[in-house]
């Protein structure tokens, strides 16, 4: 996923939180945002290897859940960049449009197509 190493030495609290806050957004969220957002309709494409790979269509609803949580705590916590409020709307717009059955009970997975 990055050229991060992990054999890095920190010397204070402050050192380690800036540590992971650049992972976080320098590494982490860059490499969901580029292969995981479906730009069609915004779900995200959950089951993907280390290069980015699609393995498998399948949305798990609670991977869907925690991605719309994400984007948004990004967008209210970290900064308010507006691709981030948009993935959160997008996954939003995708789990109000696909994410329940015919009697209103949220699914546990869906496919491609929703």
């Amino acid at each position: 996923m990055s050229n991060f190493s992990y054999a890095v030495r920190v010397e204070s609290f402050e050192e380690l939180a800036e540590l992971y806050r650049k992972t976080l957004l320098d590494n982490v969220v860059p490499f969901w945002q580029r292969h995981a957002i479906d730009p069609h309709d915004g779900a995200v494409n959950n089951c993907i290897d280390d290069h980015g790979h699609i393995l498998s269509y399948d949305r798990y609803l609670w991977s869907q859940g925690r991605a719309l949580w994400t984007f948004s705590a990004l967008y209210n916590r970290v900064e308010p960049r507006t691709e981030w409020l948009g993935i959160a709307r997008g996954i939003a717009e995708y789990l109000y449009s696909h994410g329940r059955d015919n009697e209103g009970r949220w699914v546990y997975r869906l496919g491609k197509n929703g």
